[in-house]
């Protein structure tokens, strides 16, 4: 069926020009589609006009329908049009006046169908910047890229006339460019809305055309309260700053910036800094047709500049006001920053200000000549700049003789190295004041000295005849004598009396004072001499009526270590005075212990207090109350007697003794006299049985006059080794050493050993495989060397494996003297019963090794180790003790480098074996808490991860630590004995 065409050649352009200025007008990418198949659909009466939008896939889906009668729904439909397009590739449009006779695709021809089109015209929408490709249909198009399709379609067969079609091919050109078109607008009105910096734009009226989300953030005014509206009428302060001016400027083709310029926020008052560029915008013939502004809120920068100025300027006072002189360099040693006081000390012919920005290098080349060892300072300063850490206090002598301080700051920001600041102090004045301070301290330390030394002498000249008096004096009192010379012969020996106490007071303050004051350190009955001390004051008080009590809380222990010499001493003198001012009531003397300052601190921090229901102590007497010869007045000193240097011996006998000592009192109602001490617990043991003050000094019973043997110890570590000599040395041996099992061979076949104490772990050549070696040896047999495995693993399959390699007995780690002195018992029972007595069999193994002090959580130390040697060792205790720690810090340290190493490498056989032979020298110590998680590792590092295993490490170092400061701790005692 053919339709005739609504138009002619004599409207086609107006009707062209008429849809497309449509297209042009309209304000979104929406209107201008259905713009489009609106017009057409009206003016050529067509049954349906689609715009199809074509994807990446080849898929088009119709984004614009007009239509006038009913056809089926095309809305969200996605057409696949690759297959079309592949068969049929648009050239120019494609016009199928019937659908019947056309020359079609079977793919066409069932798209078709089934939309129920019988013509149809479909116009490819090019998207081209190139106007020319696009309006030439007959050109090259390979380039062009299709957009979508402007389709018109009829349900009946329709004769397409050529205006028609040509209609449609410039109507689509148009479409493109003015869906360009938008897309532009679109996307520089999102990069307007999305700058940071406000944008304006004025047409050449100065109304406001473009207003964006930072302008109204800035001024405070929506976009609809701006637009259409004259600049300095919504704005009035723009004329009052001459902005109206330089928008003018800009109108007339010029570029403007404009800085600082003050604002108010017409809504709120609120009023701020604003910087604009302003621009003119012309068409493609340079014709004005607005301004461009670009506005920036810099009120915060102009705030933050302020408070810099501010801060600069004061800083700057400051520095220049300092009595020190600073010098400020940069990364590049060019000076930013000096004061006058740097001038003046290094006599710099300039002031400050000239002084920056030369490089501080041609400075100091002016400078170096001042200094007393120039070369010395120039390499100090070197290293310094290259080192960049603070240095503070730094001493440097100039040739006249002024001593100079210097500090070194580098200067960084956000770890970003910024330069460094230099400060140099005078101080030549101070440390000729410290010299001389030093001379006078030294003088009178020396005269000090000589008038303790001549006390000491005096005091002690004077007791020797006093002595003789005393003596003969006594003497005298036993002859026949009248009751006048009985008389005279008991005043010629109390006033004897009472000078020898008054000389050994005199004395004792002159030792305390010429520093030769010795203390002990011995394990002493803490309650027996507090009892003592009472028991002894008793007679005395019962004499005044009064009453002497002792309270000892329970958590004091019984023994402690210490000078009791002293302390009773200080007890003694403390309760006398108590008694001797006191005229009805009591003496009380109390004594509790004090928390540790640390969980491992194995002190006893002991308070002593002694109080009395005395005449207390006046206001005015408390000061001076431990000064020597200081007494309350001279009435007291009449009355009661004394030297007043009681007190002054206490304080300073408690802080020889590390105490501390004062007083609390209340006149008329009684003193009470404190002092705190440190001293130290015996070893761990003492929980379970008292300690014998005088264990140490009983020598051991020796094994050897009994059962003389010839000991070989074999062990790679030197700490274990010396505690086996040791107590070998305890029991009468003298037992030979092997670091290993090669040497340990070599030993044995040159002499004939009777036992030999094998330790299981060592490099190389273990204790299993050395003993197997032994007992192939021509000279050995099953039972001689009779071999004592020593290991830490002290369990049934451990010693399974020592007896099969072919030990004969087995000793857990630690070894206490007597579980090896148990085991040498057994095996002179086995071989010379006439010596020791019936043949005995080793002991059944239980699984551990049984020890003093075990608990389920095993401490850092305990003690019973360190008890063992120290009897053992007797007067050689401290020497022998401090050995073994050396070397255990020593081997140790060692063990803990190459335990880090394995876990580095991953090496599970180092790991275990560093762990055990850690583990066995922890455990020869007593350090059970170690020797635990070395065991731990030993056995399960198989089953850790690398973090696992460096958290073990970690837990093993800590652990280590602890265990070094416990042992320096638990021999402090002995360190004096």
């Amino acid at each position: 069926m053919n339709m005739p065409s609504l138009f002619g050649k004599s409207n086609f352009l107006d009707l062209v020009s008429t849809a497309a200025l449509r297209l042009y007008q309209a304000d979104s990418l929406d209107d201008i589609l259905q713009n489009t198949v609106d017009d057409v659909q009206r003016l050529l009466e067509i049954d349906r006009v689609v715009i199809y939008r074509l994807n990446s896939k080849q898929q088009a889906q119709p984004v614009a329908i007009a239509e006038n009668r009913a056809l089926p729904s095309l809305s969200n439909q996605l057409i696949d049009l690759s297959q079309w397009l592949r068969e049929a590739p648009l050239k120019q449009p494609r016009v199928i006046h019937n659908v019947a006779t056309a020359d079609l695709s079977a793919c066409e021809r069932s798209l078709l169908g089934t939309m129920g089109i019988e013509a149809s015209i479909l116009v490819p929408i090019y998207q081209s910047f190139d106007w020319q490709q696009v309006s030439s249909w007959h050109g090259n198009t390979q380039h062009l890229e299709v957009w979508g399709f402007l389709v018109a379609q009829q349900s009946c067969p329709r004769r397409w006339s050529p205006l028609e079609v040509s209609f449609l091919r410039q109507l689509s050109q148009h479409l493109f460019h003015s869906i360009h078109q938008m897309q532009l607008r679109q996307f520089s009105d999102r990069l307007i809305e999305s700058a940071v910096d406000g944008i304006i734009v004025l047409d050449t009226n100065y109304r406001y055309q473009v207003w964006n989300g930072p302008m109204e953030k800035l001024s405070g005014l929506s976009r609809q309260a701006v637009i259409g509206q004259v600049a300095w009428e919504v704005f009035p302060f723009l004329k009052d700053t001459g902005e109206d001016k330089l928008m003018t400027m800009a109108m007339a083709g010029h570029s403007i910036v404009a800085q600082n310029r003050a604002f108010t926020v017409p809504k709120t008052g609120q009023k701020g800094y604003f910087e604009a560029r302003y621009s003119p915008i012309t068409d493609p013939s340079g014709k004005v047709l607005g301004c461009l502004g670009l506005v920036r809120d810099i009120t915060e920068q102009k705030q933050a500049d302020f408070q810099l100025r501010a801060v600069t300027s004061r800083l700057t006072t400051l520095i220049q006001n300092l009595k020190a002189g600073v010098l400020v360099e940069d990364e590049n040693r060019r000076i930013l920053l000096a004061n006058e006081t740097f001038c003046e000390i290094f006599q710099l012919p300039m002031s400050a200000e000239s002084l920056k920005g030369p490089d501080c290098d041609n400075l100091l080349r002016q400078a170096v000549a001042l200094f007393r060892d120039p070369s010395a300072v120039i390499a100090d300063i070197t290293t310094t700049l290259q080192n960049r850490q603070p240095t503070i206090g730094q001493e440097v002598e100039l040739v006249d003789g002024r001593v100079l301080e210097r500090d070194y700051i580098p200067i960084f920001i956000d770890n970003d190295y910024q330069g460094h600041l230099w400060q140099y102090r005078d101080i030549t004045q101070r440390k000729q004041i410290q010299q001389q301070l030093e001379a006078a301290i030294q003088k009178a330390e020396a005269a000090n000295e000589a008038k303790s030394n001549f006390l000491a002498t005096m005091s002690h000249e004077i007791r020797t005849p006093l002595n003789a008096i005393l003596g003969f004096t006594d003497l005298l009192r036993t002859t026949q004598l009248n009751d006048e010379q009985q008389d005279f012969v008991d005043t010629i020996h109390n006033s004897g009396s009472m000078l020898l106490s008054l000389i050994n007071d005199i004395l004792d303050f002159s030792k305390i004072e010429a520093n030769k004051l010795e203390l002990e350190r011995r394990v002493f009955d803490l309650h027996g001499c507090v009892q003592e001390i009472a028991n002894l004051m008793k007679p005395l008080a019962a004499e005044k009526g009064l009453v002497v009590r002792s309270h000892i809380h329970p958590d004091v222990p019984q023994q402690v270590v210490g000078d009791v010499t002293r302390l009773r001493q200080v007890l003694l003198n403390l309760v006398s005075n108590g008694v001797k001012f006191t005229q009805k009531g009591s003496v009380t003397i109390e004594v509790h212990r004090q928390p540790p300052v640390t969980p491992l601190d194995n002190r006893v921090h002991l308070h002593f207090a002694v109080i009395d229901t005395g005449i207390g102590i006046p206001p005015e007497n408390c000061d001076s109350l431990f000064d020597a010869f200081s007494q309350l007045d001279a009435s007291v000193a009449r009355r009661y007697g004394g030297t007043g240097l009681g007190l002054a011996i206490c304080k300073k006998l408690v802080t020889a003794m590390g105490g501390t000592i004062g007083f609390t009192t209340q006149s008329g109602a009684g003193t009470t006299f404190y002092f705190t001490l440190e001293s130290h617990l015996l070893p761990a043991t003492l929980s379970h049985h008292e300690a014998n003050p005088d264990h140490g000094s009983q020598p051991p019973a020796i094994l050897a006059t009994h059962l003389p043997l010839n000991i070989l110890v074999v062990d790679d570590l030197l700490v274990n080794q010396k505690v086996a000599t040791k107590m070998l040395q305890c029991l009468g041996y003298a037992p030979d050493c092997a670091v290993d099992g090669i040497t340990a061979i070599d030993l044995i076949q040159q002499n004939p050993y009777d036992l030999v104490l094998m330790d299981v772990e060592m490099p190389g050549m273990d204790g299993y495989e050395t003993t197997e070696l032994i007992r192939k040896l021509p000279s050995a047999t099953a039972e001689r060397p009779w071999i004592v495995a020593m290991t830490a693993h002290a369990n049934q399959e451990h010693r399974r494996l020592s007896l099969q390699s072919g030990m004969n007995d087995f000793l857990g780690k630690p070894v206490l003297l007597a579980a090896l002195k148990d085991c040498l018992v057994r095996y002179g029972r086995t071989y010379y019963p006439d010596r020791i007595g019936q043949r005995s069999a080793p002991p059944k193994l239980d699984g551990s090794t049984p020890q003093l002090g075990a608990s389920p959580t095993p401490p850092i130390l305990d003690l019973t180790m360190i008890t063992s040697i120290v009897e053992m060792a007797g007067a050689d205790a401290n020497m022998l003790l401090a050995e073994l720690i050396d070397n255990f810090q020593e081997d140790a340290t060692h063990c803990l480098q190459q335990l880090r190493q394995a876990i580095a490498q991953q090496n599970p056989d180092q790991i275990r074996h560093q762990a055990h032979a850690l583990r066995s020298m922890s455990l020869n110590l007593g350090a059970l808490a170690l020797g635990s998680l070395c065991q731990d590792l030993e056995l399960y590092h198989h089953h850790l991860s690398p973090a696992e295993h460096q958290t073990a490490l970690a837990n093993i170092e800590h652990t280590c630590t602890a265990v070094m400061v416990a042992l320096r701790s638990a021999v402090a005692p002995y360190s004096h004995a």
